[in-house]
């Protein structure tokens, strides 16, 4: 009798899908979190604007659901680009202006981010009226059309059309800056735009404050907002967190039962910027965290919408019956990390031409992906510490778990080859921790490359300021397991 031929399970997949969330058109069919975060993005009355965690979290995944779910409604979604808010470029641009150099002025940036955001969603109001400026002028009881026409003008370029927001705000700086300039006026940060006596050298910032006040009375439809992907011109400079915290400012005010701001940002970015009184502004966060559970359901249900697998099928035959654990255990337990190391077993499995994915191909997929996260996490810190690669290697090759004498030797090495190779500037960070190992240890610790120990035989667990407490030199350390197999631990 001819043996069964065995079925090709991994002949079926081709892709779990994008792992941009914003570029995946199919993100509906397969999307995990409905209840714990769309549900709050897509209520108009729910007072959450920022969804805040780690890169790779699910934040974007939020945003590209607003928009698959409002699809048909596409008119009332305002996508902000990065390119958009290229604060990095408005920072640097401006940086000779003298209301930039106050430092003080967060409150005329929040009225200008006021002013840019409303006037946005009045023009897509009036998109199909060719007397827009008109209707602009009317706003005002000022007689001099030409100034207020002046105002109208910041907006667009000479063809008419919609200026990215940048140069919106960088246009209205300058005329700012312009007239203060030529009336030798010191602004400072304790002024009212909307003070009664205003002197003419303040009416340009008056009548957008006046502007700000009225164009919320003409808007009637609903807007979502959607803004994400704030990190890819951060680089932590001072009047850039400004600007940043400025329109986060704006945003919580501006925001009511008609305008939805939904905002996508990391929380290492949001722990830096200046925002007065964060506390009063809980409900307006949400912090993006999954369990195994949701991950779990998460790859299965992109498999399944993929292949005409069953769910039986993908534990067992797919993949080994007890593999999710560990593919979870070499991850931090992001979603984008899973759709990415459960891929990487895949092509690993295709690659030597198997019909399903074995332990051999879940153990090379988890060294690849290991080595590419050790570069994602020396990239993504690249502006707050340069070269970290040169820290991470002062690992390579030692006990995956170690005492704080270890940190200290290390921190000692790399002091003395912070002085001997001058040239090598931009990693000379890390020798500043001579004699100051345990700031090291911290630092390493915030951005996840190690885990705690609380004494020698404790087990390795996730630093939590607030569970641990004061990093101590009788404590023990463990490279995270995900980092662990690119540098070639002893015990991997």
């Amino acid at each position: 009798m001819p043996r069964k031929k065995k079925t090709n399970f991994l002949k079926k997949i081709h892709d779990l899908g994008r792992l941009q969330a914003e570029k995946d058109h199919d993100l509906q069919g397969y999307y995990v979190g409905r209840d714990r975060y769309l549900e709050k993005a897509l209520d108009m009355s729910d007072p959450t604007i920022f969804y805040i965690g780690p890169k790779g979290i699910g934040k974007s995944a939020i945003l590209q659901m607003v928009r698959l779910e409002r699809k048909d409604k596409q008119e009332i979604i305002v996508n902000i680009s990065p390119d958009d808010l290229a604060f990095s470029a408005l920072a640097n641009l401006n940086i000779d202006s003298p209301i930039l150099k106050e430092g003080q002025n967060q409150w005329l940036f929040t009225s200008l981010w006021d002013y840019v955001l409303l006037m946005e969603l009045w023009a897509r109001e009036n998109s199909r009226d060719r007397n827009m400026l008109d209707k602009f002028i009317s706003l005002f009881r000022s007689k001099d059309k030409k100034r207020i026409e002046k105002l109208f003008n910041k907006t667009i370029d000479d063809s008419g059309n919609a200026l990215s927001f940048t140069d919106r705000i960088i246009q209205l700086i300058d005329e700012i800056s312009l007239s203060i300039e030529n009336n030798s006026v010191s602004l400072s940060g304790t002024a009212k735009l909307n003070h009664n006596n205003i002197t003419s050298q303040f009416r340009f910032l008056n009548e957008i404050n006046h502007a700000a006040k009225e164009l919320p009375k003409k808007i009637e439809n609903k807007y979502y907002v959607l803004i994400d992907d704030l990190d890819r011109y951060w680089n932590n400079e001072p009047t850039q967190n400004g600007l940043i915290a400025a329109l986060f400012t704006s945003l919580i005010h501006l925001s009511c039962p008609s305008v939805k701001f939904i905002v996508s940002i990391r929380k290492d970015i949001y722990k830096c910027l200046p925002l007065a009184d964060k506390d009063k502004s809980r409900d307006r966060i949400c912090n993006v965290e999954w369990d195994m559970s949701m991950l779990q359901e998460m790859i299965e249900k992109r498999i399944l919408q993929k292949t005409r697998f069953t769910k039986q099928d993908i534990w067992g035959n797919l993949f080994p019956s007890d593999c999710f654990e560990k593919l979870a255990f070499y991850s931090t337990q992001r979603p984008r990390e899973l759709i990415r190391l459960t891929s990487l077993c895949i092509d690993c499995a295709k690659k030597n031409d198997h019909k399903r994915i074995s332990k051999d191909d879940i153990d090379i997929a988890i060294r690849d992906y290991s080595a590419e996260r050790l570069e994602d996490i020396a990239s993504e810190l690249n502006h707050t510490y340069p070269k970290l690669e040169v820290v991470f290697e002062k690992f390579r090759g030692k006990k995956k778990e170690f005492p704080f004498s270890c940190i200290d030797e290390i921190a000692t090495e790399l002091a003395i080859e912070g002085s001997d190779r001058e040239k090598l500037m931009p990693w000379v960070w890390a020798g500043s921790f001579m004699d100051r190992a345990i700031e090291l240890a911290v630092l390493l610790l915030d951005i996840g490359f190690l885990q705690i120990k609380m004494n020698r035989t404790a087990k390795p667990e996730k630093y939590l300021p607030d569970k641990i407490g004061v990093v101590t030199k009788d404590m023990w350390f463990a490279v995270h397991p995900m980092y662990a197999p690119a540098l070639s631990l002893l015990g991997t």
